[in-house]
């Protein structure tokens, strides 16, 4: 998802086609990829969709300032953009984005012209397991792995088997299962005052 480019709803974009190989092969089919629509950001109404679409076509956006004066977006609509990184395409990381938004807003609505500009602060950068994390908090999926992908090396050193395995391979000796983390209660358990 990305403010510049992203419509309300999701779009195919074309991708460039790989060269056709020396010979008289035919020109390879077209390629297309998903651009996923502003309407998987959690916490970014229709309307408010629909209008920040409606402005990006209109005119590009210049910065995430332009952005926040040309839209009626709220504090809460802005930060779901910055956390689902829609705003990286205006060149922001989301830490940053989530930080310029505080000055934004409280600078909207101040009436005279100040300038409200401060610097900002050198914030770490996500690494790619908190980047899927905060892709699928923000809007259900990632386009950029799944959140086992980073653990993926520890979990192999572990001697954890991956869950895909081609067709007819053998099947790993069977040994003892390691758990850890939350069971839910046994049936019939009280807890919190709720029975299941």
């Amino acid at each position: 998802m990305d403010v510049t480019a992203s419509a309300w709803d999701c779009t195919l974009e074309p991708q460039p086609a790989a060269a056709p190989a020396t010979g008289s092969s035919p020109a390879p089919a077209p390629r297309f990829a998903v651009r996923m629509g502003l309407r998987y950001v959690k916490g970014l109404s229709e309307r408010h969709g629909l209008e920040l679409a409606a402005q990006a076509r209109r005119a590009p956006f210049r910065d995430l300032e332009d952005l926040v004066r040309r839209t009626a977006l709220d504090r809460g609509e802005l930060k779901a953009l910055a956390r689902a990184g829609a705003l990286e395409g205006l060149g922001l990381s989301r830490r940053e984005a989530l930080w310029e938004i505080e000055r934004l807003v409280r600078a909207r609505r101040v009436r005279l012209p100040l300038q409200t500009a401060e610097p900002l602060p050198a914030l770490p950068a996500l690494d790619p397991f908190a980047t899927v994390l905060w892709d699928r908090t923000a809007s259900a999926h990632s386009p950029r792995g799944h959140p086992l992908e980073a653990l993926r090396p520890q979990l192999e050193a572990q001697g954890a088997a991956r869950g895909t395995r081609r067709a007819g391979a053998a099947r790993p000796e069977p040994r003892p299962l390691r758990r850890s983390g939350h069971l839910p209660p046994a049936p019939g358990h009280r807890q919190g005052g709720w029975s299941s």
